[in-house]
């Protein structure tokens, strides 16, 4: 049996929940470097709670080297204040409305495979983000499009 360390901050910024037998769930497995691995986020739907709309996504390890089709996503962070709620693997999470906006408009159009490093990096861990961001170049020249995210556009 696994040990993991919970720590508070994880607690309060949805990053850990509890399975039925009370053992935390994850959102991210660890990356296998022998297998050059990096995470790719598979958006599963969208549902409504309360009135507020909730992504059901999956985070899916793959091969760099040989990845399905996929979307690598910039976008700007806005006010950069995390308040939304998207399901990572059966987690809460929270993203900033900027982000929530650009996966919603790849929910509709279809995409199925999409990176975003602020949920395809594990953002809680230095080691992994210092290894992940040097290999950015890599996974932007990999994908099959790039798309750059400044918002939703005004019809004023």
């Amino acid at each position: 049996m696994e040990t993991v360390k919970i720590s508070d901050s994880s607690l309060k910024s949805g990053n850990v929940d509890l399975d039925g037998a009370g053992n935390p769930k994850r959102i991210w497995e660890p990356l296998n470097f022998q297998r050059n691995e990096f995470r790719l986020l598979q958006p599963l739907y969208v549902s409504t709670n309360s009135g507020e709309q909730v992504i059901d996504a999956l985070v899916i390890n793959f091969a760099l080297n040989d990845p399905p089709p996929y979307v690598a996503l910039s976008y700007a962070w806005g006010n950069g204040e995390a308040r939304f709620k998207i399901m990572l693997n059966g987690v809460p999470h929270l993203i900033t409305d900027h982000l929530r906006q650009a996966l919603l408009v790849l929910l509709a159009q279809g995409k199925t495979h999409v990176w975003v490093d602020a949920l395809c990096i594990r953002q809680d861990d230095p080691d992994e983000k210092a290894s992940q961001v040097q290999r950015m170049a890599t996974v932007f020249q990999e994908a099959e499009t790039v798309i750059i995210w400044l918002g939703v556009g005004s019809s004023q």
